[in-house]
């Protein structure tokens, strides 16, 4: 799911701006034009084990240099955190992922990173678990290649990317 209204995008944000932003501390890591940034309900050993599966995961999707050159922010924000900013950015509860185009972010559910064997049926309409994060990075890259809100657009795009032909996106 992708927002469009909103600010204009804003330099990257380090660990502090984005604790400063939240009220609570937050952990990150800039990995070549993306910044993975955990959101201070995340604890500091889950973080680095939960910001390494982002990073893996977008290595994967050949994501890791960022869009174009441009850097782009993940947030990984915990379950209560995650409540609060589905409110703040009027999203459904549904969804393990969101992007805020107009501040170049990646908002992650911490389930989605999840591996302790609880099953979170919010997540199951995603499909397999072992798969479930870099299809989700993957659709919402697509919103961010395709600069759209369209949710079949965003598939589309993603499934080109994990398939292996995201060379040639179409994004009509």
């Amino acid at each position: 799911m992708a927002i469009t209204a909103g600010a204009q995008p804003a330099p990257p944000a380090g660990a502090g701006d984005y604790a400063a932003a939240t009220g609570g501390p937050a952990r990150a890591e800039s990995t070549a034009g993306a910044l993975v940034v955990c959101a201070g309900g995340v604890a500091p050993a889950d973080c680095e084990l939960n910001r390494e599966r982002v990073r893996r995961a977008l290595r994967q999707l050949r994501l890791d240099g960022g869009f174009g050159g441009n850097w782009w922010r993940y947030v990984v924000v915990d379950e209560a955190g995650w409540r609060q900013t589905l409110r703040q950015f009027g999203v459904e509860r549904h969804v393990p992922a969101f992007t805020a185009l107009p501040v170049r972010t990646t908002y992650l559910n911490l389930a989605l990173l999840s591996t302790d064997g609880r099953v979170d049926e919010a997540l199951q309409p995603f499909g397999d678990r072992a798969v479930i994060l870099e299809r989700v990075l993957a659709h919402e890259a697509g919103h961010v290649l395709c600069r759209t809100h369209r949710e079949s657009l965003a598939e589309n795009a993603g499934a080109r990317l994990r398939y292996g032909s995201g060379r040639s996106l179409n994004c009509r």
